[in-house]
């Protein structure tokens, strides 16, 4: 079914937004960071299980025991991700050490490299044994990991991942987002209504037609509309701006202010950097 649209004001009810569109790189790393914290708490659930079992209600056997959970956090790409944690004590009323709690708080390149894992996981919509692949890269055995605890995070990252785009997107902010060795390119959009929706994830470089297509392309399968005049926030990006042309021929494409502005402030010496700050 053919939609009518009119470009100018779809244009002109973005303009509400402009401030969200401006922080897509922020937004873009919280859409990250989500994802950074489903896979950590799934990982030291699994980390918990390796050391006291499935918790079950009333068993009361075994050295360690589940004791419910409590606040933590952790670095993930620069920034502290809070999250919660699972507790263990022993028969005596003592603490236990959750083992992966540990390693990522003393490296936290661990948690990046588990995240890197998932990531390429959902690049290829591969999730079965996703979670297992994260937990090797802080130290976890395959063997011994709670299999109903990574079969649910699996089918909630997927939910997240793959959901139907049933609401217009008036907007939609891609950025790359450096995890460690790896780059997550995230896919913000922003609705008539102003809000914002995680439209999806992928592994790659902007840099690279082929990832960004591909992830442009499980957008449009998922309800984007390709005929729509979407205003498309992006960072200088050559090949990322072709990929959206060549998929949405009615687009607007903006460059992001932020990316443009840190740009020119790299190429000014410091002291007179607080110039273009003040502009």
């Amino acid at each position: 079914m053919t939609k009518s649209y009119h470009k100018g004001k779809a244009l002109a009810a973005l303009l509400p937004a402009i401030e969200l569109m401006e922080r897509s790189r922020e937004i873009a790393q919280d859409a990250m960071l989500e994802i950074g914290r489903l896979t950590l708490e799934t990982v030291l659930a699994m980390s918990a299980v390796q050391l006291a079992g499935e918790p079950q209600r009333g068993r009361r056997k075994g050295q360690v025991r589940h004791h419910g959970s409590q606040p933590g956090s952790v670095k993930l790409g620069g920034r502290r991700v809070q999250l919660d944690r699972p507790r263990l004590r022993d028969r005596n009323g003592h603490e236990v050490a959750v083992r992966a709690y540990e390693i990522l708080k003393s490296d936290p390149k661990s948690g990046e490299r588990a995240l890197s894992r998932v990531l390429k996981g959902v690049s290829t919509r591969d999730y079965k044994g996703i979670f297992d692949e994260a937990g090797k890269e802080i130290g976890l055995s395959k063997t011994a990991v709670s299999r109903e605890s990574a079969k649910a995070a699996e089918a909630k990252l997927k939910a997240l991942t793959t959901r139907k785009i049933e609401t217009r997107q008036l907007a939609v902010m891609l950025d790359g987002i450096h995890v460690g060795d790896c780059v997550g390119i995230a896919a913000v959009g922003i609705d008539e209504k102003g809000a914002k929706w995680v439209l999806g994830l992928s592994e790659g470089a902007t840099e690279s037609s082929a990832s960004v297509g591909s992830l442009l392309d499980s957008l449009i399968e998922r309800g984007l509309d390709p005929e729509a005049p979407i205003l498309f926030v992006i960072d200088g990006s050559k090949a990322l701006r072709k990929a959206i042309k060549a998929r949405f021929p009615n687009a607007s494409i903006q460059r992001c202010r932020i990316h443009k502005i840190r740009n020119v402030l790299e190429h000014l010496p410091l002291a007179k950097r607080r110039y273009m700050n003040a502009s």
